[in-house]
């Protein structure tokens, strides 16, 4: 358990973002996406897919987690607000030369990718609209 979250109090879906079963009523809370643009294509349907799984609410969140500069992310982040999604906060993840590497990355085609910097963006619903 960590901070009395337990197994029974979330659940883990991998969700395919472009088809959807119109019989599943399944709405999330919360959506956690990493790394998962990787070009233009398939923008429209991540956000529909949002769309449709999270909560009406407003306490609803979406995090998604990018490698910064990555073609596509910028279309997302304004489709995003154009699909009446409120961005509350981005969290900068810099690296700086740090050379604390894990192992799994320490390939030279791996590396690359453990060292570029990343953001965390957080949406809400927009409650104005």
């Amino acid at each position: 358990k960590i901070n009395h979250c337990s197994r029974d109090s979330f659940e883990i879906r991998f969700i395919d973002w472009e088809r959807h079963d119109p019989h599943d009523d399944f709405v999330a809370d919360m959506v956690i996406s990493s790394d998962i643009i990787y070009g233009l294509s398939k923008v429209p349907s991540i956000v529909k897919t949002i769309g449709r799984y999270l909560t009406t609410s407003s306490d609803g969140r979406v995090l998604f987690a990018t490698r910064d500069r990555r073609l596509g992310v910028q279309e997302f982040l304004d489709l995003m607000i154009e699909s009446n999604f409120e961005l509350v906060d981005s969290i900068q993840c810099l690296n700086r030369g740090q050379n604390n590497v894990p192992r799994a990355f320490q390939s030279e085609y791996n590396l690359y990718r453990w060292q570029g910097d990343h953001t965390i963006y957080i949406f809400r619903r927009n409650p104005k609209k």
